[in-house]
């Protein structure tokens, strides 16, 4: 189904050495799965293999936002697990760095 047409969306947490995949799924236009490994969850939608965690939503309202659709949605499911995230803040990616634990 296409996306405006669904009543569920999902939220993938990309790992670090997933660049790649953001920068497809980034682009505008072409075929974004065509070779991606990935399976479907609960409601059906596309969990990225080899991700961090993912979350599962369910659309509760739609907004509109000058060019772009806005969702709100409850969350079904979620999972996570460990490791590094992507992170992409101001322009390019970061990463977090190993950071000291509080005294």
């Amino acid at each position: 189904a296409h996306f405006f047409d669904s009543k569920c969306f999902i939220v993938n947490i990309l790992a670090a050495d997933q660049e790649a995949l953001s920068t497809r799924f980034a682009k505008s236009g072409g075929e974004k799965f065509a070779g991606v490994a990935y399976h479907l969850g609960r409601l059906g939608t596309p969990i990225l293999d080899g991700t961090l965690g993912h979350v599962e939503c369910r659309i509760i309202e739609t907004h509109e936002g000058g060019d772009h659709v806005i969702h709100i949605g409850t969350v079904e499911h979620a999972e996570v697990r460990g490791g590094h995230p992507l992170i992409f803040f101001q322009g390019q990616y970061r990463n977090l760095g190993e950071q000291e634990p509080p005294d």
